[in-house]
């Protein structure tokens, strides 16, 4: 139920995971418009274990992520569902929690 949440506080980004030969899978976020990225070694195992993450940029993507974190269990852990859409006149989109009147702006 996070990564909903994750897209819409982080707009822009793409995440996937990565695979490099011989070696480890990583779960990898990057911002093509920045060149931003972050990526950590997406091992099997204790899920709350320590993994040392490797970021790039001025946009620093795993802190962003861990702030969305934070705020998203602050909120409640909201699922989709509990999420409304609202369609300006003019266009604009707004994802809107409305339990808080927290919102977040779609980028078109």
């Amino acid at each position: 139920m996070f990564a909903f949440f994750a897209q819409l506080a982080m707009p822009g980004t793409e995440s996937g995971y990565v695979k490099v030969t011989d070696g480890p899978m990583h779960f990898c976020l990057t911002d093509p418009h920045t060149g931003a990225w972050a990526r950590v070694e997406a091992t099997s195992g204790d899920p709350a274990a320590e993994r040392e993450v490797t970021q790039g940029s001025d946009r620093r993507l795993w802190d962003e992520l861990a702030a969305a974190h934070e705020q998203w269990l602050h909120l409640q852990q909201p699922r989709p569902e509990d999420f409304s859409i609202l369609v300006k006149l003019e266009g604009e989109q707004v994802v809107a929690h409305p339990a808080t009147g927290t919102g977040w702006l779609l980028p078109l």
